[in-house]
């Protein structure tokens, strides 16, 4: 898989686990640590989380590592 397409797919999919969640961006980054526009960034494929900030996202929506790379959406 391209840079491209993993930001894309790693976009599409932490989108879709928040969105699962009940949060709204803001409110997951205020919870994480992060600035809006970071979320957003990822959210919109300009950004990939680096592996201990993915570890954070994941343990806050509440999944595994598996299941968020793993999922069908």
């Amino acid at each position: 898989m391209k840079r491209e397409e993993l930001k894309a797919d790693v976009a599409k999919r932490m989108r879709f686990f928040r969105k699962l969640k009940g949060v709204s961006a803001k409110q997951m980054s205020l919870d994480i640590g992060k600035a809006e526009s970071y979320i957003s960034k990822v959210e919109n494929g300009q950004r990939i989380p680096s592996l201990d900030t993915f570890a954070v996202i994941i343990k806050y929506l509440g999944i595994t590592f598996d299941l968020f790379l793993g999922a069908k959406i």
